[in-house]
């Protein structure tokens, strides 16, 4: 007599029939904080668009979590190799992720470069805390329709 058992949580499906199992995984990116990491890392070189306030935060957050553990690592081993390799492989994607959310609130990624000079970082922090453009706007569409992670 065939075993039939049946599973169904959250997107996530477990069909066993007999002797055929059935696995089906769907994560759901769209609620995970880690996916707008990962968002903005797909996006490695991209300044066209826009990106939204929780892409940037998070992705900002994650930058930093991971360059204070790659200083803690460098400190124990007494060479900063890690740090370097850190932000040799972020910087890129932390400059368009920024561009991008310039972009969202309706300004040039020009404006990027007003963190050269002194004091200049508190410009781009009150403009990457602004609120998105609720149209799209030269640089398209608003991504908050855009839910996907």
């Amino acid at each position: 007599m065939p075993i039939r058992f049946y599973f169904l949580a959250q997107n996530d499906t477990l069909h066993c029939v007999g002797e055929t199992i059935n696995f089906q995984f769907k994560p759901k990116l769209e609620n995970g904080i880690m996916n707008w990491f990962i968002k903005a890392l797909k996006s490695y070189a991209t300044f066209q668009g826009r990106a939204r306030r929780k892409e940037f935060w998070f992705f900002t957050l994650f930058y930093i979590i991971i360059a204070i553990v790659a200083i803690v690592v460098d400190g124990l081993i007494g060479f900063p190799i890690l740090s370097i390799v850190t932000f040799l492989g972020l910087i890129v994607p932390s400059i368009a992720v920024s561009v991008r959310r310039l972009h969202d609130t309706g300004r040039s990624g020009w404006w990027y470069l007003i963190s050269l000079i002194p004091l200049g970082f508190i410009v781009l922090i009150v403009f990457f805390c602004l609120a998105s453009e609720p149209e799209s706007n030269a640089h398209g569409p608003n991504p908050i329709n855009d839910v996907k992670a």
